[in-house]
């Protein structure tokens, strides 16, 4: 899976839930963690998956997020 670097803010903090409201209705596959810490320095969205669900995360998802702020992260 990978880990996105949002900027944490009430909007921001809306947006993404609301994206993870339409995402599960879509692909129920994914598993999110949403966690909002000013220590790592903003809101950090994670999105993991079963086996190759990387690859689907890039094309589906990357574009719409800043691939410059996403971490790949380990199951």
């Amino acid at each position: 899976g990978y880990a996105f670097r949002i900027p944490l803010n009430e909007l921001s903090m809306a947006i993404a839930s609301e994206f993870i409201a339409r995402e599960k209705l879509c692909c129920p596959f994914f598993r999110f963690h949403l966690d909002a810490d000013k220590k790592r320095d903003g809101l950090w969205l994670s999105l993991q998956g079963p086996e190759g669900v990387k690859p689907f995360i890039q094309s589906e998802i990357g574009s719409t997020l800043n691939p410059a702020l996403s971490f790949p992260i380990h199951s």
